[in-house]
């Protein structure tokens, strides 16, 4: 039952997104809509041309059929436009995910400590949460790549031209992921389990991260699989700054051709992977976490 809710709520949202999508482009200056957006430029009928609605039905039959149209500036399918362009953005989203929850956990779990060292790792937190991408990027290429000269500025196809271009994302990652640590340890420090471990006489390295841990990683999990949706939204920027191939340069060549198909497939898959993503961490605490399930 859980999961035939969950699949329904995902279905809603997106249709949402498509409905809005769509009646925004009816309203725009310049009637968009006679391009035909899903057909890219084919035949409409005199029925369809005065009827919104029926432009509407259309419009979601094809989108259910997994049809987005064709490429205004070139005619290629938008599905087969996107396709080739997913590996290198998902490849980049994936092990900038992994670095910044590594690194994520590991400072919480200092700044939970408390300490010396938990004091200085805090005041690294906060500074990277005020740091916007762009920013880091060109840090890292400054430093990494024109005064070290330790990687190439940009590309893609080599391990060497990722590295960069995922530690700009993990650092947009670690300071939210380290904050939703540390809080939902904090939360764990009342249980009775705590109680337990400190009269058995463990250390306090012990205890963090044997017991709390991973207790506080079930609430965390949310957190990270929603940050992995915004990783993919932060590719865009990415993948321009540091040249390389992926849906991000796709999507904002795209936007300035004002190619509304390949647009229109992007807020869509955005919107699906996201609520996908939404499903999977919520399935994963109902599974981990039996007092969901009463």
């Amino acid at each position: 039952m859980f999961l035939v809710r969950a699949i329904l709520g995902v279905f809603f949202r997106v249709w949402l997104v498509v409905t809005l999508m769509f009646w925004a482009f009816e309203i725009l200056p310049g009637n968009t809509s006679d391009e035909n957006l899903l057909s890219g430029g084919g035949d409409v009928s005199q029925e369809q041309e005065e009827h919104p609605m029926v432009r509407y039905w259309q419009y979601f039959s094809q989108i259910l059929q997994g049809d987005l149209g064709q490429s205004l500036s070139d005619g290629q399918w938008v599905t087969e436009k996107i396709a080739a362009q997913a590996i290198p953005t998902i490849q980049l989203a994936l092990l900038s995910w992994v670095l910044g929850i590594i690194l994520g956990v590991v400072m919480g779990g200092i700044t939970a400590n408390g300490g010396y060292l938990g004091q200085h790792f805090l005041m690294l937190e906060n500074i990277l949460l005020g740091i916007p991408v762009y920013w880091s990027a060109t840090m890292l290429l400054y430093i990494f790549v024109v005064l070290l000269g330790w990687f190439p500025a940009g590309g893609g196809g080599r391990m060497s031209q990722l590295i960069l271009p995922s530690l700009t994302l993990a650092l947009s990652l670690l300071p939210s992921v380290s904050l939703g640590v540390r809080h939902a340890l904090y939360d764990q420090l009342n249980q009775n389990y705590l109680m337990t471990a400190k009269g058995k006489g463990l250390h306090n390295f012990r205890i963090l991260w044997k017991h709390l841990m991973p207790n506080a990683m079930i609430t965390v999990i949310p957190l990270i699989f929603l940050e992995l949706g915004f990783l993919l939204r932060g590719t865009v920027l990415t993948e321009r700054l540091f040249s390389r191939p992926g849906l991000g340069q796709v999507l904002l060549r795209a936007v300035l051709q004002q190619d509304y198909p390949v647009v229109i497939g992007g807020v869509i898959l955005g919107a699906l992977l996201m609520n996908v993503l939404q499903v999977i961490a919520d399935l994963l605490v109902w599974l981990l976490d039996p007092r969901v399930r009463e």
